[in-house]
């Protein structure tokens, strides 16, 4: 992560921003801009998203630890090569989005992931549809799926707010999928007890999820 970070970090660090005039600051939050309708419905896909990434995150190395029996090293090297894979593959996907646009391709994404957690959860030994899931939906906390679908509501957040206020929006984005996320794994532990302690059924249960966020990106798309 800091070998790819930090040159960035660098870059940006050394980019000159004009300074905005005292008259064009905004001072207040402007909620009729950017809690429109379109605006809601991401947000509210963006937190689902958040909880559900909090969810999963929360003990999937423990099960694969577990139940699996797979080592650490190996975990390692799944998650380094998934990242290179993510990497490589997420200016495909923001083509996709210029394409189809925001509601669509979050669907479509949505889908895709629902669909790869019912087949895992349907069957935890197959090792081909396990590798799948980590592809597309975990990886450290983003799978190849999960992490195009969170750059694509940060994007979203961007452009689909009025330019004067896009900043509020990026900014209440990101906020809203950093608590989702906490509040995942704060509810990750509350559910794992409830379930007594089995990891199969506490997968079981965050499967439905993707379907959640499906549903909402669907209703968007309407």
């Amino acid at each position: 992560m800091v070998l790819f970070e930090y040159p960035a970090i660098r870059a940006i660090g050394k980019i000159k921003m004009p300074q905005m005039p005292v008259a064009a600051q905004n001072k207040a939050f402007p909620f009729r801009h950017v809690l429109t309708r379109n605006l809601c419905m991401l947000f509210s896909l963006t937190i689902l998203h958040g909880i559900w990434m909090g969810l999963c995150a929360t003990y999937f190395v423990v099960y694969l630890l577990k139940n699996d029996g797979i080592s650490p090293s190996t975990i390692m090297w799944i998650e380094a090569g998934l990242s290179v894979f993510a990497l490589l593959a997420g200016p495909c996907f923001g083509k996709l989005v210029d394409k189809w646009g925001y509601p669509l391709t979050m669907t479509a994404c949505s889908a895709l992931i629902a669909a790869v957690s019912f087949l895992w959860v349907r069957q935890f030994t197959f090792t081909p549809v396990l590798f799948l899931f980590c592809a597309t939906v975990y990886n450290g906390n983003n799978g190849f799926l999960s992490s195009m679908l969170r750059q694509s509501e940060g994007l979203a957040s961007v452009r689909l707010a009025p330019p004067a206020c896009a900043e509020f929006s990026v900014g209440l984005g990101a906020l809203l999928f950093a608590l989702g996320t906490v509040a995942g794994c704060f509810f990750a532990g509350s559910l794992y007890t409830h379930l007594n302690g089995s990891l199969e059924e506490y997968f079981r249960w965050c499967a439905r999820g993707p379907v959640i966020m499906f549903l909402l990106s669907a209703v968007w798309l309407a």
